[in-house]
């Protein structure tokens, strides 16, 4: 049984969802979520319009105190969940260590991260 927690994000043109929790016997359980909103225009169209802005969005995320429910997370590792826009999903999984030393996820890293999602078979009725 592995209880390790696991933070989840989820990033939108709306906010930023954060889910920690565990996995039970293959069943996820959750003993924290939080909605981050985002200032309008952070995202448009699937594309990252205020880099600031997001970037001070994210903080939040890593750094996390909310004082009604005593809680006080310094998040150093999440799975990041991207909106398939309408794509077919098949999951794979992938490590690697992103290029900035402080660990700010660049253009690069989503590159590196599509190449090797791309060295996988696709399952049986999905094409490229």
């Amino acid at each position: 049984m592995d209880t390790k927690p696991l933070a989840c994000l989820e990033i939108t043109n709306v906010g930023i969802k954060l889910l920690i929790g565990y996995a039970l016997n293959n069943q996820p359980v959750v003993l924290y979520s939080r909605f981050f909103p985002l200032e309008p225009g952070v995202i448009s169209q699937g594309q990252i319009s205020k880099a600031d802005a997001l970037s001070e969005g994210l903080r939040g995320v890593v750094n996390l105190s909310d004082e009604d429910e005593k809680l006080h997370i310094n998040v150093q590792n999440v799975n990041l969940v991207i909106p398939s826009t309408g794509l077919k999903v098949f999951s794979c999984e992938k490590r690697f260590n992103v290029a900035d030393p402080d660990g700010k996820i660049e253009v690069v890293d989503i590159s590196h991260l599509i190449s090797l999602a791309k060295q996988d078979e696709l399952p049986e009725g999905y094409a490229a």
